[in-house]
Order: C-alpha cells, then structure tokens, then sequence
C-alpha cells in the first residue's frame, strides 16, 4: 500500500474504529459516552474496552478488538507522520485527508496555488516514504 493510499484511507479507518468501539461496547453491554472523534479519546475508550475483556472468552470480540488496535495504530502513525512535517506540508496534509478539504477549498484557506499543494503533498509523501517502510 503506497503512502497516498494511507492517507486516503485515514477517513475509513476512522469510522471502522468508530464502528469497533460500539460494536464492542454493545456486545460488552457497556455503557460508555460516545467519544468525540480525537484518536486520543477513542485510544482511551479502547483501553476501557480492553479492560473489560479480561472476564470475557469470545473469539469474536477478540477479532474485533484486534481490528480495532489495528485501525488504532494506523491512525497513529498517519497522525504521527502528519505531526512530523513541516507546517505547510502539516496543514495540507491535515486538511486534505483529516479533515477531507477538496483543493480548491485548501487552496482558499492556505492562499497557495493547487501547483504549491501538490508539490508539498508530493514531497511530504517522499520524505515519509522511508518512516513507513521502516515502520
């Protein structure tokens, strides 16, 4: 999976792992307050949830959970890779594949040209290539 494909990825991970914690949360009959979207938040819901799961023997939850701290990771890493550039390439970055800007609207915010957003994208997207093979 190249690097553009995580990141195009990140909303679908996002809304799996949002999906994993209520399915969890419902088998586990757990009442846990919805989290508010930050990955911080749903990492600490899935640390409520996994504490939960010492006294419970259910393959399915098991899978589940494992799926969760998968989608967990990948976001971290998408967030970490995110954090580590420099900020223009931090705000592209963030508004096109976090927060789902189309070019034209990033484009307006930033006050750059599609050309700049597009050499930046592709020079974060270099410079991450090594930190996700290594990862």
């Amino acid at each position: 999976m190249t690097i553009q494909e995580r990141f195009e990825s990140y909303e679908k991970y996002r809304c799996e792992l949002e999906a994993d914690i209520c399915f969890l949360a419902g088998m586990l009959e757990l009442s846990i307050p919805e989290p508010d979207g930050s990955l911080n938040e749903l990492g600490q819901v899935l640390k409520q949830i996994q504490s939960s799961l010492d006294f419970v023997c259910d393959e399915r939850i098991e899978n589940r959970m494992k799926h969760a701290r998968m989608r967990l990771r990948e976001l971290q890493m998408l967030d970490y890779a995110i954090r580590s550039r420099p900020q223009r390439q931090r705000e592209i970055l963030h508004g096109l594949y976090v927060r789902r800007l189309s070019w034209q609207e990033l484009e307006q915010e930033l006050h750059v040209s599609q050309m700049t957003i597009s050499r930046d994208r592709n020079e974060a997207f270099r410079a991450l290539k090594n930190d996700f093979d290594d990862w």
